[in-house]
């Protein structure tokens, strides 16, 4: 992660515009975008988690 967040340094994540996809017979998916800087704003607060969870006594972080 810390690799990620050195590679993103002084720059923003460009802004994703709405898109959506469809296809006859199956579910249609729809991306809402998100706005610039947005990649940046999520690995700050990853980054934040990891070492408020560091502190606590974790040794892993998992989701899903």
């Amino acid at each position: 992660m810390t690799a990620a967040l050195r590679r993103h340094l002084g720059q923003r994540s460009p802004e994703v515009a709405p898109a959506g996809h469809a296809e006859p017979g199956k579910m249609k998916m729809i991306h809402l975008g998100c706005g610039e800087g947005y990649i940046g704003r999520r690995l700050g607060d990853l980054t934040g988690l990891v070492q408020r969870s560091r502190l606590a006594g974790a040794t892993h972080i998992g989701w899903g």
